[in-house]
């Protein structure tokens, strides 16, 4: 059967999701997702159909209610970490610094739950958390490395400098290619080199109020268990503190996502699939607008940190598999029924609240952002 999906690829809020026949009166809609109605919309002649979405992911939309499509995630910090019981011992001072931490940070006089102090005397002193044995999924061939990408809320003096790096444990030549080895590979088939780990590290310039800042590093995809560790070291003269919260390290920047900014936080250990939802009705079937229609939405991608790469995003589609036929918009390319697909060039990823709309005829397919 076919169905429609609103499918995303990476976060993104979406805002009122209309179907309907091009160039027609209202009463041809056949289907309306008004976020407002929480978990129901508008099908045509069967009117209110229960769309199953996640209560909290339900968001301010640029009418009224929105709702938050994200990909799935796993924090690999444990509990110690990322919990609501940090344990300090597992937090060390870094390059000989007097970086110290206490339990129980506290702004202006008041206990911030979760929360560490991190205090820097000189340029260069630093704390390190590590984790171990993070396994990492080695999800396509093509892929030749795993990224792995770490972030926390801080929160410091404004217009101080600090620098937030992740990176993976050496492992020794020999030691990898043991680790390689073991993994099956085609008979007589010489095993490729070493891929070498490289970190990616951010300096930050502190705002005065809490943010999200993030880093990453990559390593060979074929080594499954790795051993990670956090960073954050001051880049300012004279000493100085900052808080830090939610501590989160999670894989990154693979297909169909390449996103390579942090999802929303977990508490250490906790897993949440993407929230993608899927719709599937006779009526879809029967009364979708295979030649003359029209698809329309407002949505958003939100930046939560300093590092901005949303990666690819389809917003919704229509039909069996990804030639057979399919209606699609999505930030790589839009189709309307056909093999052919005409290249997404809009640029709708920026922070901001954007209208787009797909129309298309036996013959053609127009795509509009903010009305052109």
């Amino acid at each position: 059967m076919r169905r429609i999906d609103l499918l995303i690829f990476a976060g993104v809020f979406l805002s009122i999701t209309g179907i309907s026949h091009a160039g027609v009166k209202g009463s041809d809609l056949l289907f309306l997702e008004d976020f407002d109605m929480r978990e129901y919309a508008i099908l045509n002649n069967e009117g209110i159909v229960k769309v199953p979405l996640s209560a909290p992911f339900h968001r301010k939309g640029k009418y009224g209610r929105g709702y938050f499509f994200e990909k799935p995630s796993h924090n690999f910090f444990d509990n110690e970490v990322a919990g609501s019981k940090l344990n300090i011992a597992r937090f060390s001072d870094l390059k000989g610094g007097k970086a110290k931490l206490e339990s129980v940070a506290r702004e202006k006089g008041v206990p911030v739950s979760a929360a560490i102090s991190l205090f820097f005397q000189r340029e260069g002193d630093g704390v390190k958390v590590e984790q171990k044995d993070v396994k990492l999924k080695h999800r396509r061939s093509f892929e030749k490395t795993s990224t792995l990408l770490a972030s926390c809320y801080v929160k410091g003096p404004k217009g101080k400098k600090i620098l937030i790096k992740l990176s993976f444990k050496p492992l020794s030549n020999n030691e990898a290619m043991t680790l390689i080895a073991r993994k099956k590979r085609k008979k007589n088939k010489k095993t490729p080199s070493l891929i070498a780990d490289k970190s990616f590290p951010e300096e930050i310039t502190l705002s005065g109020e809490w943010q999200r800042i993030a880093a990453y590093a990559t390593a060979d995809g074929r080594i499954q268990k790795r051993s990670a560790t956090l960073s954050l070291l001051s880049q300012s003269a004279g000493s100085f503190a900052i808080l830090a919260k939610k501590f989160q390290l999670e894989q990154t920047n693979y297909y169909p996502y390449g996103h390579l900014m942090p999802t929303t936080w977990l508490p250490g250990g906790e897993k949440r699939k993407n929230t993608a939802t899927t719709i599937r009705a006779r009526t879809l079937l029967k009364n979708f607008p295979v030649n003359n229609g029209s698809i329309s939405f407002w949505t958003k991608t939100p930046h939560s940190s300093n590092l901005k790469k949303q990666g690819g995003i389809v917003w919704l589609s229509f039909g069996i598999s990804w030639h057979n036929p399919i209606w699609q918009m999505g930030t790589y390319r839009c189709q309307a029924g056909t093999k052919d697909c005409c290249y997404f060039r809009g640029k709708v990823t920026d922070g901001e609240w954007h209208h787009l709309t797909m129309t298309w005829t036996p013959k053609k397919a127009t795509v509009y952002v903010d009305g052109s």
